[in-house]
């Protein structure tokens, strides 16, 4: 009877002693799962944080994809302009719109290349005739000076082919011509390169339609210099 109560008192101890480690045991487990919650959260807080940059990803990719590459903004260039402000062209010069004309002087006649070379170190080239407006503006202007003027129109690379001084070819629409170019060499061929340069002849006997000659290019002539206004910095 006595081994009996003996085992049964042991077999009571072991049995309070397991319900005492399972009591034990409970807290950590509830430790573990508290521990993983916080991570869940801490990871959810990340994943949030970083959605913006990945949709932002997306949505390029997405436009690279319908449009191609997508191109860094670039400015556009400032264009120079003179709003509110006045164009000029220098002592004698002629003011016409934007555009600005010289006559060379009464004891200036040169060739026809001496006078392009001046009107270049002026800032200029012989003048370039574009419009029927500006051809009559030229004509009544040099009129009163009753002289010939060498202008911008040359056929001296290949005859017949007329270009201005800045490459373009002459508008066969837009031509006063006093008469028939012929290319004359001049009495017992004093002129063997012909006639290769343009004048305008604003004198009597000539009108604004029919006022140009092509001349031999070494003959002194007075010239016309054209160049684009310059913007007045004083506002």
């Amino acid at each position: 009877m006595a081994e009996e109560n003996v085992y049964a008192n042991v077999a009571a101890l072991s049995t309070e002693q397991n319900e005492g480690l399972k009591d034990l045991r409970v807290p950590q487990k509830r430790s573990k799962v508290t521990v993983e919650r916080v991570a869940l959260v801490v990871l959810s807080v990340l994943l949030l944080a970083a959605l913006p940059a990945l949709v932002g990803v997306s949505v390029r990719r997405s436009c690279e994809d319908e449009s191609g590459p997508m191109e860094k903004t670039t400015t556009a260039p400032v264009v120079q302009t003179c709003l509110n402000r006045t164009k000029l062209c220098g002592v004698n010069w002629i003011q016409e719109g934007f555009r600005c004309y010289y006559l060379s002087t009464t004891r200036t006649h040169v060739s026809w290349s001496t006078g392009r070379a001046t009107c270049r170190d002026m800032g200029g080239d012989l003048v370039k005739i574009d419009s029927r407006e500006e051809q009559a503006f030229l004509f009544q202007t040099l009129s009163v000076e009753d002289e010939w003027f060498w202008i911008g129109l040359t056929d001296s690379k290949a005859e017949g082919d007329w270009t201005w001084t800045d490459g373009s070819s002459l508008n066969q629409n837009l031509t006063f011509w006093t008469k028939e170019r012929d290319d004359w060499n001049g009495s017992n061929d004093k002129y063997p390169e012909g006639e290769d340069c343009v004048l305008i002849l604003p004198v009597k006997g000539k009108t604004v339609e029919k006022c140009w000659a092509d001349l031999y290019c070494g003959l002194r002539y007075r010239f016309v210099c054209e160049k684009e206004a310059t913007c007045n910095t004083t506002a």
